[in-house]
């Protein structure tokens, strides 16, 4: 059996533009990874006695701190961006500054940073479908290619059309031989407080 190089960086992808990316996300050290812990369970914590932060706080404490996750763990491949000048863009710092405003980008590379360190290739898995469904990210899950999938039902029709009036009733009877359907033709069907 061949050994198995455990390399510093774990190689993966990211959609960009309906493209995927490979990027790398570099590996905590054991104390990386209880120093990421402690800042994110920082994040929401009062410092000292203070109050709570209000929302708008946590969130830009949170956008910030995974800023400087994707500065410190992200590279992307030589080869694989470049900026509208023509320059590689090949760190996570690079990538931030070409592209400042796509938060679901910087979402979603802070979630697989997380996910790269601290789940299981199969946990991984379903971890990109969550996400990548999500955040829309279509490419990054497989998303949709080739034909339109046959519709799962057939058309719905009014309840005044005449096709339902001679549907079959879905209910079982009763014990007097009735269908137990009951009129919903008018706004008696609205459950009462009674």
């Amino acid at each position: 059996m061949a050994k198995k190089r455990l390399d510093r960086f774990i190689p993966t992808a990211i959609p960009l533009d309906d493209a995927l990316v490979s990027v790398r996300v570099r590996r905590f050290t054991e104390a990386e990874l209880l120093e990421e812990r402690r800042l994110r369970d920082a994040l929401a914590k009062p410092a000292g006695d203070a109050a709570p932060p209000d929302l708008k706080t946590v969130l830009a404490r949170a956008l910030e701190n995974a800023k400087r996750m994707i500065r410190a763990y992200v590279v992307i491949d030589s080869g694989e961006l470049e900026d509208d000048t023509g320059q590689p863009i090949t760190t996570g710092a690079q990538l931030l500054e070409a592209l400042p405003g796509r938060e679901d980008l910087i979402h979603g590379l802070v979630q697989l940073v997380w996910a790269e360190n601290e789940l299981s290739p199969g946990q991984r898995e379903d971890f990109r479908r969550a996400v990548g469904s999500a955040l829309g990210w279509a490419a990054w899950i497989g998303g949709p290619s080739g034909a339109a999938p046959d519709p799962t039902a057939g058309s719905v029709r009014p309840p005044d059309s005449s096709a339902s009036a001679a549907a079959p009733s879905l209910e079982a009877p009763s014990a007097d031989g009735s269908s137990g359907a009951t009129d919903r033709s008018t706004s008696a069907a609205v459950p009462s407080a009674a």
